[in-house]
């Protein structure tokens, strides 16, 4: 009788000790998720949209250039080419913050499928 009852003692404690422990995960995993979020969040409301308005505005200087020098267009297109490679790597950091099973299919060409997928006629490819 005296070992059932250490026996049932140790189930116990054992018991207690795994859903301490499991506790202890689920703090960290959602201290580790918020942080995640609160990094995507980061990426998404200052670098992506800077990078976005930087496009914007070479596109509009090269416009306004199409009679200037071939030189100097030529440098605002390779600086927009940055730009847009730029965006598509901060745009996968970002997803892949949010949504870490994309992974298995690429964080670079999950965004650049998409954007494909969204504006098939455009001259503009990832």
């Amino acid at each position: 009788m005296v070992l059932f009852v250490m026996r049932c003692g140790l189930l116990s404690f054992a018991i207690g000790a795994w859903q301490f422990r499991m506790r202890q995960l689920r703090k960290e995993f959602s201290a580790v998720v918020e942080e995640r979020m609160r990094l995507s969040r980061e990426i998404h409301d200052t670098l992506l949209q800077s990078f976005v308005g930087i496009g914007l505005q070479l596109d509009s200087v090269s416009h306004d250039l199409r009679d200037g020098s071939s030189r100097v267009r030529a440098q605002l297109a390779r600086m927009r080419k940055e730009i847009e490679e730029s965006v598509i790597e901060a745009a996968a950091v970002h997803l892949g913050l949010r949504l870490p099973r994309i992974r298995k299919n690429g964080l670079v060409g999950r965004p650049a499928r998409r954007g494909n997928q969204l504006t098939p006629e455009s001259r503009v490819r990832g």
